[in-house]
């Protein structure tokens, strides 16, 4: 610690499962990335996926690691990794079926429901919680375009702007917006090739 104050980036994960619609709410590594930001640090989460077994393969996390560290060279040698108006929250889609990723996809946090929570009733008049992955509800369709679910499942890399809200919905000031779109033009146009 001596000479040093506070880091110059945050960056946390590779989680294990993506944090997408609304399991950024449950995940303590987008948590660490807003907490960064808001704390005034610049700060990137990274997330992956299971293989079709639901193993969590050490290939997606290899992928994901190699793929994260030239993104984030990227960000920096264009000097786009220096704010902290939001987070970028960063999920690497499922590199062990041979099909190959497709590229990094600039998208939101969905609006539906990846995981659903169900609560269980117990003797003692307390619950718990459990979650499975959302099916046949109306709740578990996404509503927008752009959204990281269907992202991720194209094997694309999903890279959305996250603020407090844990979505990017307030306002912002010309200066950020700005940079927000250097961001977005930088993993539309230069971000790395992922990796399989």
């Amino acid at each position: 610690m001596v000479g040093w104050d506070r880091p110059d980036l945050v960056v946390s994960g590779i989680n294990s499962g993506h944090n997408v619609a609304n399991s950024v709410n449950d995940s303590g590594t987008v948590a660490a990335a807003i907490t960064a930001i808001e704390s005034g640090l610049p700060a990137v989460a990274f997330s992956t996926t299971s293989n079709a077994a639901r193993i969590f393969d050490a290939r997606n996390y290899h992928a994901t690691a190699e793929w994260g560290a030239r993104f984030l060279a990227g960000l920096r040698s264009r000097n786009l990794l220096g704010q902290h108006a939001f987070a970028l929250n960063v999920n690497y889609p499922d590199v062990t079926s041979g099909e190959a990723p497709k590229k990094a996809v600039w998208t939101s946090v969905g609006t539906g429901m990846l995981a659903w929570h169900g609560y269980g009733k117990q003797g003692d008049g307390s619950y718990t919680v459990g979650l499975s992955v959302c099916r046949d509800r109306a709740e578990c369709t996404e509503s927008r375009d752009d959204a990281d679910v269907p992202t991720v499942k194209g094997l694309s890399v999903s890279v959305a702007p996250i603020g407090s809200d844990r979505t990017f919905g307030y306002e912002i000031s010309p200066q950020d917006r700005r940079l927000l779109g250097d961001v977005k033009a930088y993993v539309g146009n230069d971000a790395p090739s992922p990796i399989g």
